[in-house]
């Protein structure tokens, strides 16, 4: 019992750990290719996955950090995910918010006020 407890708890957090990989890597398709449209220049993508959070892409990678964080067992590596979320937070996500805002201006102001920042439906 033990066993098939142990194995749901791992492919759980494998789970985790591709979803987090699938929301990086496919925001990021999505964005590439509404940016590679020539009718789409100048203007800032707000479609597909970016629906739910202005910084999806970041939101992927934290979740695919915190699943292998777990899986590896150590507790040192439990700082990774706080660390990296912490960075996102503070450095990563004001510094390109005042870029955006800077180059999209009220394209971008409506959709910081209509959209979550990185933890969709939350924060």
């Amino acid at each position: 019992m033990e066993y098939v407890i142990t194995w749901y708890i791992g492919l759980f957090w494998n789970i985790i750990i591709f979803l987090g990989s699938y929301i990086n890597t496919y925001s990021e398709i999505q964005r590439k290719n509404f940016k590679k449209d020539p009718n789409n220049k100048g203007k800032l993508y707000t479609l597909g996955l970016f629906k739910l959070a202005r910084h999806i892409n970041y939101f992927g990678d934290i979740c695919w950090v915190v699943g292998w964080a777990i899986i590896t067992h150590n507790i040192w590596s439990g700082l990774i995910p706080i660390a990296l979320t912490l960075g996102f937070i503070f450095f990563f996500i004001p510094e390109l918010s005042s870029y955006l805002e800077k180059k999209y201006g009220e394209e971008y102001m409506n959709w910081k006020n209509n959209t979550k920042s990185l933890f969709p439906y939350i924060f």
